[in-house]
């Protein structure tokens, strides 16, 4: 397309109408924005049919330009340029159906934002840049955009939106008023609290409890039966070797004593153990105070 348009473009340039020293340097910018173009350098191209254009106005400049725009995904002023192109002349010759047809397909690759903010309006930007009062339909490039509506005294509203091409989108944004935030809400008033009681204080026993006592008494039993076995073999061994005396006899009976003995011994302590603790041992299981809780505990839920 850029083939068409410089071709048309260039000849006019070099129409009548102005002075030599214009027409020559805008021929010389526009054949080097043209050199550009072809080299994929679409900024470069872009400012130089720009300057052309200043030097000597022509419709289908703009129609270069926004071709220039229309490489570098800038679909939005490769538009607006289309549509300048067509409303400075390109509409009443024959390139008409050409232009219209770019302009339809950059159009289609266009995003409409309608950004709404509801009460007092503000002010639309679009990535940082003010794009006009509130509400506003905004064009945007397929990609990630920032919108914001400000507003004086209030906190500006934001949202992040990301398209594709070819949408029709909404958006509502308000701005917080800063001058009508709400306070925080006072505290709760202060109650008292009644602390509940403490607990009684754990009382000692009265004594030793009864695990020790009944420990010794069985130890006592325990070693008193075994002691009586360990005897009777000690006896019935001592008559076997009153009969039959050998050194295997008198050493069996021998052992049998001794055993018999020490158990007698354990018996004799655990006897005097068991004696002791009758004195000191809390049979009852019960500790001190524990009426006076039950009362405490009554009383309170009477109360």
């Amino acid at each position: 397309m850029n083939r068409w348009l410089g071709a048309v473009v260039l000849p006019l340039l070099l129409s009548t109408g102005a002075s030599a020293a214009p027409k020559e340097e805008a021929a010389k910018v526009f054949a080097r924005g043209k050199r550009l173009f072809s080299e994929k350098d679409f900024q470069g191209a872009h400012e130089a049919f720009g300057q052309a254009y200043r030097l000597k106005p022509h419709y289908l400049m703009q129609c270069n330009i926004a071709r220039c725009h229309e490489r570098l995904a800038d679909y939005v002023k490769a538009a607006k340029h289309y549509k300048q192109c067509l409303d400075e002349g390109a509409s009443r010759d024959k390139t008409a159906a050409k232009v219209k047809a770019a302009l339809a397909k950059i159009e289609a690759r266009i995003t409409w934002l309608e950004v709404r903010s509801p009460g007092k309006g503000g002010t639309v930007y679009v990535n940082g840049i003010s794009i006009g009062p509130a509400p506003q339909r905004v064009p945007l490039n397929p990609g990630d955009h920032a919108v914001e509506v400000r507003r004086a005294n209030a906190t500006a509203a934001e949202t992040r939106i990301s398209t594709h091409g070819g949408e029709a989108r909404t958006v509502d944004l308000v701005p917080t008023d800063l001058s009508r935030t709400e306070p925080p809400p006072p505290p709760p008033p202060a109650t008292s609290v009644v602390a509940p009681p403490p607990p009684p204080p754990r009382s000692r026993r009265r004594g030793v409890h009864q695990a020790w006592f009944w420990t010794t008494a069985a130890l006592t039993v325990g070693s008193a039966v075994a002691a009586s076995v360990m005897g009777a073999q000690a006896l019935s061994a001592k008559n076997d070797y009153e009969q039959n005396p050998t050194r295997d006899g008198y050493n069996l009976a021998k052992d049998r004593r001794l055993i018999a003995n020490i158990f007698w011994g354990v018996t004799a302590a655990a006897g005097l153990s068991s004696g002791v603790l009758v004195f000191f041992t809390d049979f009852r299981g019960k500790k001190r105070g524990e009426e006076d809780v039950a009362f405490g505990v009554s009383y309170q839920g009477s109360f």
